[in-house]
């Protein structure tokens, strides 16, 4: 449905966001890889991915902590620690916005270009960051 959804609005050419959270319940290092090699085959204009934000009495909140898969009101399963989530939405970021297909989309389109590289300071921003 995604897919199809990028094409159509691709076709009426609106401008299309593209937004992940990587580190539910349930994630693994294999679905994280899945999840970006999926992204990248996506035509959006942008790519953002995000770890869970937990908030007290939310469902996530009351099942993380439940199960004792918080460190203070950060997910942190015993096979992806809060910092490898961390990680893995960088290497994502990256991996998508420096994806040739992506830049070679980018490049064909100048006004797209031009709002892609004004973007691109909070991007390089986020990834140089040290948590």
């Amino acid at each position: 449905m995604a897919q199809e959804f990028t094409r159509s609005a691709n076709k009426l050419r609106f401008i299309i966001h593209a937004d992940f959270i990587v580190g539910l319940p349930g994630e693994t290092e294999k679905t994280i890889e899945e999840t970006i090699a999926w992204a990248k085959g996506l035509s959006v204009h942008s790519y953002q991915f995000t770890v869970p934000h937990v908030y007290p009495r939310t469902p996530l909140y009351v099942y993380l902590n439940g199960n004792n898969l918080l460190n203070g009101e950060r997910p942190n399963y015993p096979h992806l620690s809060y910092e490898e989530l961390i990680s893995r939405s960088k290497k994502a970021i990256r991996e998508c916005h420096f994806n040739l297909r992506y830049i070679l989309r980018m490049i064909k389109k100048p006004q797209e270009l031009f709002r892609a590289l004004y973007c691109s300071r909070f991007v390089l921003k986020y990834l140089m960051e040290r948590r």
